[in-house]
């Protein structure tokens, strides 16, 4: 159980022998100082822990200030908060995902010298230093050579409105590790990198993408919502292959990423899912050739207005062409037996039945 003091709260960790903390009840009535300094005890036992979002909103606090007994922060400690600068103390071994989600402020990252685990390096991140993992930044940090790993959520919500550089030594993306972090330009990855996790770099406003020769792993959505993408190039690759601004899996001869600017090859059997999601592609011809459009392939899209889609396309799965409201033209080839446009209805129907529809659908045309 958790006890509450109301400017702090304390729980017993499962050790017996010491507490962990987050802000109590009474927080924001009873603190009025820029800077909290958390106890180094409670109830004669030691702090060695910080709760689970346990001072995250905290707004109109600079700085926090932790015991030498800390040795635990737990996920989303100090997310959607305004501290300028986060100090981690010599013997804190573990931090928790998302630490700083959402908090532009803060600036600034240190890591005492002394601390045998996790270092800093002038960076303003936190680097795991046994497997050479960045576990977290701000919006000042610098992703140094040397990490080999950027671990899952480890700079999600941070918001750099910048290019970043990626070191040549990495390895691994995590999922979500930046997701949501206002990366702006061209992003390289390096040749070392062979995978990129899920959601890797959901929702930014990246420019280009480059893609190395050794990249095995493109995992699902890993670059969605990013409408500002124009250009897509890999590098001659096992498994991936940049054609006419798509990026094409070579084992499924799937698209799995497309941009502003992608033509669809009719050499490939299928659009895959999310391939599109966010897009601001205006026209979208699809060739004969393709037969499957996974789900979500083609959704909130919204500057699309002229879809095409040819004799050859046999399946259409859920989501797709949702949230695209300004589509104006929708043509079904005529020779397709799955599905059709009615007579002239700008709509996509299936055995007479309309399945989805637009703003410019003629309902009259639909048979």
């Amino acid at each position: 159980p958790i006890i509450d003091e109301g400017l702090f709260a304390y729980q017993l960790n499962d050790d017996g022998v010491s507490y962990s903390i987050s802000r109590g009840a009474m927080f924001n009535e009873l603190f009025d100082s820029s800077n909290i300094i958390l106890p180094e005890s409670y109830n004669g036992k030691p702090i060695t822990g910080i709760i689970e979002s346990g001072f995250s909103g905290i707004l109109e606090v600079d700085y926090i200030t932790f015991p030498d007994s800390l040795t635990m922060i737990g996920n989303n400690a100090f997310a959607w908060s305004t501290f300028k600068s986060i100090n981690i103390t010599r013997n804190v071994e573990y931090i928790g995902y998302e630490l700083l989600n959402q908090s532009p402020r803060t600036k600034s990252i240190t890591v005492d010298i002394n601390n045998p685990y996790l270092m800093s390096n002038n960076t303003d991140s936190i680097i795991r230093k046994n497997d050479k993992t960045l576990l977290s930044g701000c919006v000042s940090s610098r992703i140094p050579e040397g990490v080999e790993i950027i671990r899952d959520y480890a700079l999600s919500g941070v918001s750099f409105n910048r290019e970043i550089t990626l070191p040549t030594s990495l390895r691994k993306i995590g999922d979500y590790a930046f997701s949501g972090s206002n990366i702006c330009g061209d992003l390289i990855i390096p040749n070392n990198v062979t995978s990129i996790g899920d959601y890797a770099f959901n929702c930014n406003i990246i420019e280009k993408i480059f893609f190395n020769e050794k990249i095995e792993e493109i995992k699902y959505g890993a670059f969605g919502l990013n409408r500002e993408l124009d250009a897509i190039s890999c590098e001659e690759n096992p498994r991936y292959l940049a054609k006419d601004n798509c990026l094409i899996d070579k084992e499924t001869n799937m698209v799995i990423l497309g941009c502003n600017n992608s033509i669809i090859p009719n050499s490939v059997y299928g659009i895959g899912s999310v391939a599109f999601y966010g897009s601001s592609i205006v026209e979208l011809f699809i060739p004969n050739g393709v037969q499957f459009i996974d789900n979500n392939a083609i959704r909130g899209c919204h500057e699309l207005q002229s879809v095409y889609i040819s004799k050859s396309v046999n399946f259409i799965d859920n989501g797709n062409f949702k949230e695209c409201e300004n589509i104006e033209s929708f043509v079904v080839d005529s020779a397709n037996t799955a599905y059709n446009s009615g007579i002239n209805g700008n709509g996509l129907a299936k055995d007479g039945v309309l399945i989805c529809g637009f703003k410019t659908t003629d309902l009259s045309k639909f048979y």
